[in-house]
């Protein structure tokens, strides 16, 4: 049995040792602390499900093209870039843009308010 490691933050804990609250809602343990996490239990298991994905997502896609000062125009980023959504049909890739988007507008407008 292959043990469980955490992936939201770069110490990777294994998950009978987290030492995070990022940790405790990436596995969807119980968190005591106040700050990240601490609405769990008014989140649905599909609203958690979708946001560990796009938090490891998000994570991961970080660790692959690099998050500061990226020019993706060079062609060693390129290749990263085409790599990292090469799985996706061309649909797919435009419904996820938008999905993204969607997402990223209506957050914005909330941190405006």
């Amino acid at each position: 049995m292959s043990q469980e490691f955490c992936t939201q933050c770069p110490k990777q804990c294994p998950k009978d040792q987290l030492s995070c609250g990022k940790g405790r809602a990436f596995f969807g343990l119980g968190v005591e602390e106040k700050g990240y996490g601490r609405d769990l239990e008014n989140v649905s298991a599909e609203e958690m499900l979708l946001s560990q994905l796009l938090n490891r997502c998000g994570y991961i896609a970080s660790k692959k093209g690099g998050r500061q000062n990226v020019d993706w125009n060079s062609d060693d980023k390129r290749s990263i870039k085409e790599e990292m959504f090469q799985v996706l049909q061309d649909e797919e890739r435009e419904a996820l843009r938008n999905i993204l988007e969607k997402l990223l507008n209506q957050w914005m407008s909330e941190r405006r308010r």
